[in-house]
């Protein structure tokens, strides 16, 4: 709108017409799917000007988008106005979507066995292997699943487990299967196998629920070990981080995933926050597994109260151990002062160089024992060639971790042997000088 003298001397507002600029408004990805597909996909056309009609027809819904595997459809974040029936159906053909994201949409137990087994025939069906886009996420934080609804869900593991890889490379002695078109047989390239990170924040499934999850990671493990060292194909999906925060288990499941972590070689991330677990799941189960595992990177227990210094004390027997762990997450777990001394002992065990260089974690590169984590990215208290200074465990602003175990953790993050070097030289500063006679 622009402003135009009146007859009267005001000025009243007058429109002005601007052409469209054609380099700034852009056509989306969906509207040129739409076009290239035509319009048999969409709504009849109304106009008798076939050019105009195309631009005047709207973009086609979530549901035609899965349905005629939309390139740009990567991701679903929710049924739309669709029926959560009709969204399962179309998922069963399409090769396109690698993301499920279906946070608070209160689907319930039904609901998600039939999101599963909607998985499980797109992955059982006639589609090229080699074209079918790989499943990274599936989250259903917050739907209220139970029991069942874990159940369907270790049903899809087991399942979708059970399909080995078909894509191969022939430099590497593979042979090309027979469920691959024509396009993927002249140019074979190597199909990986569907790194799920599986996102349960917020659910009921109690112990029975997360005991059959668990029993199904580790018999898809157990399948994929025997299957590569019979010389067969590796499976087509494995569990690589998986999140149970606020799901009302306790010391039994945890017994339960603690086994599972003993075998697993696929598994990164585990988050377990906000439960009631207790210093036993801890002591009889965890800690054992963590001496033995040899692929988790991120532990998380926040916020599970009872734990205390007696599941502090265990974890840090097992660092010792472990030497791939790198962040653990032990905020408001009842961890103390002498909790907190059990995890400094295992950074850096100073009782001989030995125990330096063999009983003292040199891979953790952030902890949280209270409200402030400590990581590399803290500014060090002192250099490690300064002299040695007491720690103090007893500071007014509720961080339970000394100068000391900031220092560890900027040694730590400069690679194993560098943190092995670093606090063997800290040790022969600190070592008593052999007395002269």
């Amino acid at each position: 709108h622009t402003l135009a003298p009146s007859r009267d001397g005001r000025k009243s507002p007058q429109t002005t017409y601007r052409a469209p600029s054609s380099s700034k408004r852009r056509p989306s990805q969906a509207l040129l799917f739409s076009l290239r597909q035509g319009h048999d996909l969409l709504r009849p056309m109304t106009s008798t000007n076939s050019a105009i009609a195309k631009y005047n027809t709207p973009p086609p819904t979530l549901l035609q988008r899965l349905q005629y595997n939309d390139p740009t459809l990567k991701e679903i974040g929710g049924c739309s106005h669709h029926s959560l029936q009709e969204i399962s159906f179309a998922l069963r053909s399409n090769i396109t979507v690698s993301s499920l994201k279906f946070n608070s949409s209160q689907l319930g137990d039904e609901a998600c066995r039939s999101i599963m087994n909607a998985l499980i025939e797109r992955r059982r069906g006639d589609t090229c292997d080699g074209c079918r886009a790989r499943l990274v996420r599936i989250s259903l934080a917050r739907n209220y699943l139970g029991t069942d609804g874990a159940m369907a869900i270790a049903d899809f593991i087991t399942a979708h487990s059970s399909f080995p890889c078909s894509v191969r490379l022939k430099a590497n002695g593979g042979n090309s299967s027979k469920k691959l078109c024509d396009k993927c047989k002249i140019t074979p390239r190597r199909r990986e196998e569907d790194e799920i990170k599986l996102d349960l924040l917020q659910n009921s499934l109690k112990d029975e629920g997360v005991i059959a999850i668990a029993d199904a990671i580790h018999k898809s493990a157990s399948s994929s070990s025997w299957r590569q060292s019979n010389g067969g194909t590796a499976p087509s999906s494995c569990i690589v981080e998986l999140g149970l925060e606020k799901n009302k288990f306790g010391d039994v499941g945890l017994i339960s995933l603690s086994q599972m972590i003993r075998t697993n070689n696929n598994l990164h991330t585990l988050r377990l926050g906000k439960n009631s677990i207790t210093c036993q799941g801890i002591i009889q189960g965890l800690a054992p597994a963590l001496k033995v595992n040899t692929t988790l990177q991120i532990l998380s227990l926040m916020g599970n109260a009872n734990i205390g210094d007696e599941g502090a004390k265990s974890l840090g027997e097992a660092l010792r151990c472990n030497q791939t762990l790198k962040t653990l997450l032990l905020a408001k777990c009842g961890v103390s002062d002498a909790g907190a001394l059990h995890i400094l002992k295992a950074l850096y065990n100073d009782e001989s160089a030995k125990a330096v260089l063999e009983e003292s974690n040199h891979s953790l590169t952030e902890i949280s024992l209270c409200s402030k984590s400590v990581s590399s990215s803290y500014s060090p208290g002192y250099e490690a060639t300064s002299e040695h200074k007491p720690c103090n465990f007893r500071r007014r602003d509720r961080d339970k971790a000394s100068i000391m175990l900031k220092e560890l953790i900027i040694w730590n993050k400069y690679g194993f042997g560098t943190a092995r070097r670093l606090k063997l030289e800290f040790f022969s500063l600190l070592a008593p000088r052999p007395s002269i006679h």
